[in-house]
């Protein structure tokens, strides 16, 4: 996908409602032509429309995410430096990136 004739090819199958198939053209236009906007731009989008909004109101949830963050250290810091934490990877990552934190600190204490 080199021009934007191309690209509005594919614009008209994210509209189509080929979402996934239409960010996978665009992914490839970005990685053949990182400088070429209009399929950047359209690959942004198609990945925006591809995520799930309710990851955005957990993420911005601050009440919820400092209780766990409370959880988190008050259970590590009883447990000490042998504590272990799974985190089974069924959201955005955020307590993978507290715990990540508070394990440095540990490690830096």
């Amino acid at each position: 996908m080199a021009d934007l004739g191309q690209c509005s090819f594919v614009c008209m199958i994210y509209r189509w409602g080929h979402v996934t198939e239409a960010c996978s053209y665009f992914r490839r236009a970005v990685a053949c032509n990182p400088g070429f906007l209009p399929a950047r731009r359209n690959f942004q989008g198609t990945c925006n429309f591809l995520v799930e909004r309710w990851h955005f109101r957990m993420l911005n949830d601050m009440v919820r995410n400092d209780a766990y963050r409370a959880a988190i250290v008050r259970r590590v810091l009883q447990q000490g430096s042998d504590s272990s934490v799974l985190d089974i990877g069924a959201g955005t990552g955020i307590l993978r990136l507290v715990i990540s934190l508070i394990i440095a600190l540990l490690i830096l204490l």
